[in-house]
């Protein structure tokens, strides 16, 4: 069942986990996906927290064009989903009472606290029949050593997402503009990806992947913490690559203030 995010209790919950002084406060979450997304899944590593927020679904027929797959596999894809990795901010509306220049000001009461979500990401997802298509899961330009964790958290959501709406079959491009390759095919190895010989005939066949939920896990568990182990699509050889860039939090406080003149 999916659930509005804005009462979602478990965003609310992590919300308040993450911020311990948020405690006891009613939370409204702003922002362009607050009042019609749903939560599709919990993206956290070290003090990192986001949720993968999608708008609800858009099923009707579609003219899918992908390279990589039939004509008969396009015309299925019936339905579309866009949705964003979005990283909270919680912006508390506070009462201070102004002691003047010299003396110490007293916070006197929080109105409310508003959570604006921004987003740091984008997801496009497409299914139909057993077919689902990943065209992009992606965090924006956020340097950082904790995306390779995060990353497959988020593409662990699309593939839960996809599996609940049935599809078995999960096809995406093999390459990455702002990825090198090795690295990037290494990350879909690890995700349970594998090129199909029957599709090298098809245009950009060649360099599309496909894991079949039927066989595969997920790999929630199977997350690597320091850096990716190279397995090439050809299945030969294994060395050490250099992690994917990733996020990096920073716990910002923005507060608007009333204040009183003591």
């Amino acid at each position: 069942m999916e659930i509005p995010i804005d009462s979602d209790p478990v965003v609310l919950e992590h919300l308040y986990t993450r911020f311990p002084y948020l405690s006891g406060q009613p939370l409204f979450l702003r922002g362009a996906f607050a009042e019609q997304g749903i939560n599709l899944g919990v993206l956290e590593h070290h003090n990192f927290l986001a949720f993968l927020v999608a708008e609800l679904d858009a099923c009707r027929p579609y003219l899918a064009d992908f390279p990589f797959l039939t004509l008969e596999e396009n015309a299925a894809l019936s339905c579309y989903r866009q949705g964003w990795p979005v990283e909270p901010w919680p912006q508390p509306l506070v009462d201070i009472l102004w002691a003047g220049h010299r003396g110490n000001s007293v916070l006197m009461d929080v109105r409310q606290v508003d959570v604006l979500l921004k987003p740091v990401g984008t997801v496009q997802l497409w299914w139909g029949d057993e077919i689902g298509v990943i065209w992009e899961a992606v965090f924006d330009a956020l340097p950082s050593k904790n995306q390779e964790p995060l990353l497959h958290q988020l593409w662990a959501a699309c593939e839960d997402s996809l599996r609940s709406k049935g599809v078995r079959f999960i096809h995406t491009y093999g390459r990455d503009p702002v990825v090198e390759d090795a690295v990037y095919g290494s990350f879909l190895w690890e995700r349970g990806y594998r090129r199909d010989p029957a599709r090298a005939h098809l245009p950009a066949g060649e360099v599309a992947v496909v894991k079949d939920l039927g066989k595969t896990s997920n790999n929630r568990l199977a997350i690597p913490t320091s850096s990716f182990t190279e397995r090439p699509m050809s299945n030969v050889g294994a060395r050490e690559t250099e992690p994917l860039l990733l996020l990096q939090n920073t716990d910002v406080l923005l507060a608007t203030m009333s204040l009183q003149v003591k």
